[in-house]
């Protein structure tokens, strides 16, 4: 079972679609950009929309590895309001986490990707040491700034940061690993606008949408069956009742009948 605020998820998808395709001529950085936090945004969805255990979902959204390319190669704080609007923005959309622990971890992301490019620079400019910097940044600061917005005991807290951090690590350098360079490519200045990507996250949301609208049309009863139940179901009713009525009349007339012969009885008996 999924909840999730379906007309608003639907809204900010036909918007960033919109987007992608009027910034497109005059700037493929831009639409990519847009592509980005469309495919960042769904990616998300799952984990705002699902009951899970130890937030996996959360995590293995394509967000962190979104965020780490917009802000290494267009600045820090393209990739860290990047971070807000997917955190934040999902989690409008949804249900899950706690709001306190999203508001601290998008926060912590946005810090950690202001500060990114200097390490990335530093580093040899290698997308996959760059997301493991990342994710350290990103420990660093949600830790100081849980201690404002996610208060919860400290022994739980010690074994969420562990747990979740070690399973942050894994996910993103899997992910930089894995499209990490393709989509660092996208966005070097020059490289053209990838439809095959935008193609490929249509179908995906696409398939996602019918997936789980489908299952709950085809639970929807036909209305035109519905009237036609409903009035032979009437139907019956009054079958029935006229029958009852016809049986209650036959009982009574039976009733007087008795009652009659009961008082010709008494006055020969009299006489």
């Amino acid at each position: 079972m999924i909840s999730l605020n379906w007309p608003l998820v639907l809204s900010t998808t036909v918007i960033l679609y919109v987007l992608i395709l009027v910034t497109l001529p005059f700037n493929a950085v831009y639409a990519t950009v847009f592509l980005f936090t469309l495919i960042g945004f769904w990616s998300r969805l799952p984990g705002v929309g699902i009951i899970h255990p130890f937030y996996i979902l959360y995590l293995m959204d394509l967000i962190d590895i979104f965020t780490v390319v917009i802000a290494v190669n267009l600045g820090g704080l393209y990739g860290g309001v990047y971070a807000l609007f997917g955190n934040l923005w999902s989690r409008a959309c949804g249900v899950y986490p706690e709001w306190n622990g999203i508001i601290s971890d998008s926060f912590a992301q946005f810090f950690a990707a202001l500060v990114l490019p200097l390490f990335h620079a530093a580093m040899g400019g290698d997308v996959l040491v760059s997301i493991i910097i990342f994710s350290f940044l990103r420990l660093a600061f949600i830790i100081p700034l849980d201690q404002i917005f996610y208060r919860i005991p400290f022994v739980k807290y010690v074994i969420e940061i562990v747990l979740g951090g070690g399973a942050l690590l894994l996910i993103n350098v899997l992910y930089a690993k894995i499209f990490g360079s393709f989509f660092d490519n996208l966005m070097q200045k020059g490289v053209q606008f990838s439809w095959v990507l935008f193609l490929f996250a249509t179908i995906v949301i696409l398939v996602f949408y019918i997936s789980v609208f489908g299952k709950k049309s085809s639970k929807k009863q036909n209305p035109v069956k519905n009237v036609a139940k409903i009035m032979h179901a009437q139907k019956n009713k009054l079958a029935m009742n006229k029958k009852k009525n016809v049986h209650k009349r036959k009982v009574e007339n039976s009733k007087e009948v008795d009652d009659m012969m009961e008082i010709k009885r008494n006055l020969g008996n009299d006489n």
